[in-house]
């Protein structure tokens, strides 16, 4: 009986741990920010079950707040995260003190080609 509570319990966790990565998962890419910012772009990453913030200007991880709002405790600030027409997550906002950063989600498959280009005309 004891092993078979610690199986649930075990199963139940997993679940719950792989449900977690999975909506975290719609939010991971890469943002460009606009033009004139002081940072091009922000890499936003899944480390041990949570978003993590990566940009030339400094790192961070972020705390979940509700659906598609998140805080960013090192800094006192707050990311918000927007989504399209269709339900898929397409830009973000980032507040930190008198920063605002806005940027639209890089397609994966866009920069693929991009890099391929570039490494066949560097050839």
């Amino acid at each position: 009986m004891k092993i078979t509570s610690l199986l649930l319990l075990l199963c139940i966790s997993c679940v719950s741990l792989f449900a977690q990565d999975s909506t975290l998962n719609e939010y991971k890419g890469l943002y460009k920010f606009r033009e004139g910012s002081p940072t091009p772009s922000v890499d936003i990453t899944i480390e041990n079950g949570a978003l993590y913030a990566n940009s030339s200007i400094g790192s961070a991880s972020m705390k979940w707040v509700s659906k598609d709002t998140f805080s960013i405790p090192d800094h006192n600030g707050m990311a918000y995260f927007y989504r399209s027409d269709k339900g898929l997550v397409n830009s973000i906002k980032v507040e930190v003190a008198d920063l605002v950063l806005e940027g639209d989600k890089q397609d994966p498959a866009l920069a693929i080609n991009r890099r391929k280009r570039v490494y066949y005309l560097s050839k």
